[in-house]
């Protein structure tokens, strides 16, 4: 085993079904008599729900459980809804996030359990727990403006917009989100929560574009605009494009 941080994941079928463990381990030398407790997975329970009128049908709509310890043998997990907007999560454990995708128009607002807001809380659930409510809405915020070099030229690039709170910077939160501006500089964030943000334009080798990575927040957080954006608003803001390799 290579020296660093590792995840070290197990699972077995018994006779009382599946049951995983994922545990963290940072190696550094040898590591004895190593203790690993299989737990049984859960299904997560729960129904979607729409801020002001539902649409007609969702076919297209999506649940997806992220875990936060993830691995090659276990990624997220995507259901669909039921008609009544009923859905069921089955073999999770550990902690993770949930979130809705593919229906378009719509943009989750929050997802609750037992009274609380997880929405980028991770979160472990149980199968005798409250149900899930995830509130979808039309009504969420964009961020729009036109991405300049430093000669005033309008440019393509990577727009990233990030919380605030150092406590959010990791690129499965909603408050981190990927965006592009085209040829011209203009680019278009929709889906945006209400929220305190950073926001800095890239150039494209300089982020990762399916998923940020957390490690250069720090980083980038002393070279962004910071942004507050509230519920429902259109907001504009123009930015100029960074490039990372040419900083002192």
């Amino acid at each position: 085993v290579l020296p660093g941080e590792s995840i070290l994941s197990a699972n077995r079928w018994g006779d009382s079904g599946q049951e995983y463990a994922s545990v963290p381990l940072t190696v550094a030398g040898d590591i004895d008599s190593l203790v690993v407790h299989l737990r049984r997975t859960v299904t997560i329970r729960g129904r979607v729900a729409f801020e002001g009128p539902a649409p007609g049908a969702f076919e297209s709509l999506k649940l997806r459980a992220v875990p936060l310890l993830a691995t090659l043998e276990r990624g997220a997990i995507t259901v669909q809804p039921e008609a009544d907007g009923s859905f069921a999560i089955d073999n999770q454990f550990g902690p993770l996030l949930l979130r809705a995708i593919g229906l378009p128009g719509w943009h989750v607002k929050s997802v609750s359990y037992g009274g609380r807001d997880i929405t980028d809380v991770p979160t472990e659930f149980t199968s005798s727990g409250p149900s899930v409510e995830v509130l979808l809405t039309r009504n969420s915020a964009t961020l729009t403006g036109i991405v300049r070099t430093a000669q005033g030229a309008g440019t393509d690039a990577a727009v990233l917009i990030f919380g605030r709170d150092p406590s959010h910077w990791d690129g499965r939160f909603t408050t981190t989100r990927l965006g592009h501006a085209d040829g011209q500089g203009r680019y278009r964030l929709d889906g945006l929560r209400a929220g305190q943000y950073l926001a800095i334009a890239l150039s494209a080798e300089d982020v990762y574009l399916d998923d940020p990575s957390p490690n250069n927040f720090e980083l980038l957080a002393t070279l962004a605009t910071p942004v507050v954006v509230n519920e429902g608003a259109s907001v504009t803001l123009d930015l100029k494009r960074i490039t990372l390799g040419t900083l002192p």
